[in-house]
């Protein structure tokens, strides 16, 4: 990942949210998106995304657990996307959200 921009102290200590995080970052910036992981103590860490080909198409990813307890990517407002352990199914509804007009759809892979 290319950015991990840590606010306040420097955080000593990686959470399962900021691995979480990091792995969706990872995903994102295969699919070309400029990813930011925003940790600042005493905040919930969280992932910022734009689309440089539109970089008006920009959001925040967070990550929580529902009420039954299952960890979820969430958008803010707060909307759930995916379970942490859907990785490529959070990617793909992020991708969706901050797609630029006539971006074409994700190759996916042939399986073997």
């Amino acid at each position: 990942m290319s950015a991990r921009h840590v606010e306040g102290t420097e955080a000593t200590m990686i959470t399962d949210a900021e691995i979480h995080l990091e792995k969706l970052a990872t995903e994102l910036e295969l699919r070309g998106f400029a990813v930011r992981l925003r940790v600042k103590e005493g905040w919930s860490p969280s992932l910022s995304v734009t689309n440089p080909k539109a970089p008006v198409l920009a959001e925040h990813i967070l990550v929580m657990a529902d009420a039954e307890g299952q960890v979820a990517f969430y958008f803010p407002w707060p909307m759930r996307i995916a379970p942490v352990t859907e990785l490529i199914t959070a990617a793909d509804s992020v991708e969706r959200v901050l797609a630029e007009t006539g971006r074409p759809p994700r190759a996916v892979p042939a399986a073997h």
